[in-house]
């Protein structure tokens, strides 16, 4: 698994490894937009770290945009399930090479 994790740590909070399925949605002027996949590989009390699935690698992400994520807390699951948590927040950073960013929590 790559890790999400930057050489210096600037976060005030702590972060875990995870790697939990979840979809999310990208807020724009007229609403919500598509749903991508993706997997959560850390996640912290400040906010988490997503890696895109490969498929949706070509999408543009702008800080400070908001955000919705699904994802089921079933740790023995590859796949989101009916128990769904949703996490609401804006995105902190996006490396689009690596296909990933950071969420913090609104």
């Amino acid at each position: 698994m790559k890790s999400c994790m930057p050489l210096t740590e600037r976060r005030r909070f702590e972060r875990r490894t995870i790697k939990l399925a979840v979809s999310f949605s990208l807020e724009n002027k007229t609403g919500s937009s598509y749903w991508y996949l993706g997997w959560i590989c850390n996640a912290g009390l400040g906010g988490i770290c997503v890696d895109i699935h490969r498929q949706h690698k070509s999408i543009v992400l702008q800080r400070s945009q908001h955000i919705k994520l699904l994802c089921s807390l079933d740790f023995e699951k590859t796949v989101i399930s009916e128990e769904l948590v949703r996490i609401n927040g804006r995105i902190a950073w996006y490396d689009r090479h690596k296909g990933r960013f950071g969420m913090q929590y609104i």
